[in-house]
């Protein structure tokens, strides 16, 4: 199963090392660590999470158009 995690440091909920070992338990996931953020990492670093998940969904959906190098929209 294809399936991204993504970490911070200062998540208070999910702890990078609970998401590595879960990611760990799963084959074909991944794990993308964003050093000093917290739980919202998608608000505190827009940038950084869409090109994480598109550069992840470009490499399992290969047929998909969208990537990063090419702009969100």
């Amino acid at each position: 199963m294809q399936l991204l995690f993504t970490t911070s440091d200062y998540d208070p909920f999910f702890s990078k090392g609970v998401l590595r070992g879960v990611a760990a338990l799963i084959d074909g996931a991944e794990v993308v660590h964003f050093a000093g953020h917290g739980h919202s990492v998608y608000f505190e670093d827009p940038d950084g999470f869409n090109y994480a998940v598109m550069d992840f969904l470009q490499r399992v959906c290969p047929s998909s158009t969208a990537h990063p190098k090419d702009g969100w929209l």
